[in-house]
């Protein structure tokens, strides 16, 4: 369970992406400031999202994360940047260091904007809200539908692109609108607990313009412009929301892609001393997991420098017996299955391009 119980906890998550990074917005009692801990499985095989109506059962049981995400929501003055976003009166800091601004009215928690560093250039990419996005309201069961204005502001010393084709700047204009729609009731199968859930869904949609600065005034740009900036904005999101009826709070998140598949899912850390809290400011981390497997193995490459990395797989003897080479570009899970190796004790060694051994570990295969 969740170190903090929250008498009023609603949990909404926001697949707004920079730099495909999902925002989660764990939002409970106003003023809490300590973490709540999730896990996030990109690779969540075989779930099956079931159909609506009452006495559903998900079975989530598989999913798996050796790395816990600790989500920190607290007074605004806490953030580093309040000062961009005057009007704010909460923050919520998530683990890839971005800082979501809050402002309270009421019962109501709405979006007013938010700050993240481009990691290859460690330059800010501030969203401000014009017109803030409702976020939390005490009546969050019922069907809503709510929406909200942004503009981003990138000049030419921000942006690669820019600099390179002579743009002075550039500015975002966009509308969200968020439909929210509460559709099943039934049994939540998790790793470690089994819960009585009510399902949402939550359907995003983001109009976008885009104009560009010609020296006087703004003027229209193509949307192509965003790709060429390397700036992805989706403009469609659909996300399912599960809610334990005993605590109030959110259990799990499943994200969709744009091909109406299960991309990834968060779920609420039911072991949080037993699994490890990632730091993506700290340095490279390689995880395989499970180390003792029927086959079924995840590779998780955190912190890594952008490039291609090797990794091969020794019998006890020492002879090489497998090999892939994995390209990384950010934080990212690969699934690997060896269930066709003998039962076992195994060796691995994670090379870098040049063929320097970053590290070498054990794994094991067992038989059913």
């Amino acid at each position: 369970m969740i170190k903090k119980t929250l008498s009023f906890a609603v949990f909404l998550a926001l697949t707004f992406s920079l730099k495909g990074q999902v925002l989660v917005g764990v939002l409970g009692d106003y003023g809490v400031d300590e973490p709540i801990n999730y896990r996030m499985d990109n690779l969540p095989s075989d779930i099956d999202l079931g159909v609506t109506g009452n006495n559903n059962i998900w079975n989530f049981s598989h999913l798996r994360s050796p790395v816990q995400y600790p989500f920190t929501y607290q007074d605004a003055s806490k953030g580093m940047y309040q000062h961009l976003f005057d009007n704010s009166d909460y923050m919520l800091l998530d683990p890839w260091g971005v800082e979501y601004y809050y402002q309270k009215t009421g019962d109501n928690l709405k979006l007013v904007g938010n700050i993240q560093f481009d990691k290859g250039n460690n330059n800010p990419l501030i969203q401000h809200f014009i017109s803030p996005l409702l976020i939390v309201n005490k009546d969050a069961n019922l069907e809503r539908k709510y929406s909200g204005q942004f503009e981003m502001i990138i000049e030419s010393w921000e942006n690669a692109f820019l600099q390179e084709n002579g743009l002075e700047r550039v500015k975002i204009v966009g509308e969200i609108e968020v439909r929210r729609s509460k559709d099943a009731t039934g049994v939540m199968y998790l790793p470690g607990e089994v819960l009585n859930v009510s399902r949402s869904i939550i359907k995003s949609t983001t109009e976008l313009q885009v104009l560009q600065w010609n020296g006087d005034d703004w003027a229209v740009a193509d949307l192509d412009l965003l790709t060429s900036m390397n700036l992805n904005i989706p403009f469609y999101s659909e996300e399912y929301h599960y809610k334990d009826l005993k605590t109030d709070q959110i259990a799990c998140v499943v994200y969709m892609n744009k091909f109406n598949q299960v991309e990834s899912v968060m779920f609420r850390s039911s072991d949080i001393e037993n699994i490890k809290t990632y730091d993506n400011s700290s340095s490279q981390e390689f995880i395989l997991h499970p180390t003792v497997s029927f086959g079924d193995i995840r590779l998780d490459f955190l912190g890594f420098a952008p490039g291609a990395y090797e990794l091969e797989v020794f019998s006890i003897l020492g002879a090489k017996i497998w090999t892939n080479t994995y390209h990384i570009a950010g934080d990212i899970t690969f699934k690997e299955d060896f269930g066709s190796l003998a039962k076992g004790h195994y060796q691995y060694t994670l090379r870098d391009k040049n063929g320097n051994r970053i590290l070498t570990r054990r794994f094991a295969i067992i038989k059913p």
